[in-house]
């Protein structure tokens, strides 16, 4: 994921969310996005300052798009 060594330490939890959008109204409509948590997981290993490797809970699926953010201390 893109958490590197200035924002993360190993065994850091994390927590995982997918956006969920629909498009409301017909004549100009707008799209509505909400953050969904989907599951949590704990850097691993921290790669360089850019990207850390995490384990994320069994059966989560990780896909592009999907927004990590860490657990506040």
């Amino acid at each position: 994921v893109c958490l590197g060594a200035n924002e993360v330490q190993k065994g850091d939890r994390v927590n995982l969310f997918r956006n969920a959008c629909k498009a409301m109204g017909t004549k100009a409509p707008i799209v509505a996005c909400k953050k969904i948590l989907i599951g949590t997981g704990v850097i691993t290993n921290v790669l360089n300052e850019h990207y850390s490797a995490v384990e994320f809970e069994p059966g989560l699926s990780f896909e592009e798009g999907a927004i990590v953010e860490t657990l506040r201390r």
